[in-house]
């Protein structure tokens, strides 16, 4: 867990990180984040984009994405 915490932390930005947050730990719909966070749904969609290829990324370059892509199913 300290991992991704420092990796949510080094690698994505503010909005990025709540975004991801609410979805996965609070599990709130994608529409109602993006509201919250005052942008168009085509922005927000846009923004989770580069925040999950952002994580992959780091994830590949750590030597982790592909063990973890095999374990989930990713």
């Amino acid at each position: 867990m300290q991992y991704i915490h420092r990796v949510f932390k080094e690698e994505l930005t503010d909005n990025q990180r709540i975004a991801l947050r609410s979805m996965i730990m609070s599990r709130m719909p994608k529409e109602e984040v993006a509201q919250r966070l005052g942008m168009e749904r085509q922005d927000y969609f846009k923004m989770i984009h580069d925040a999950r290829l952002r994580l992959k990324r780091r994830l590949e370059s750590d030597g982790l994405f592909h063990e973890l892509a095999k374990q989930t199913d990713l």
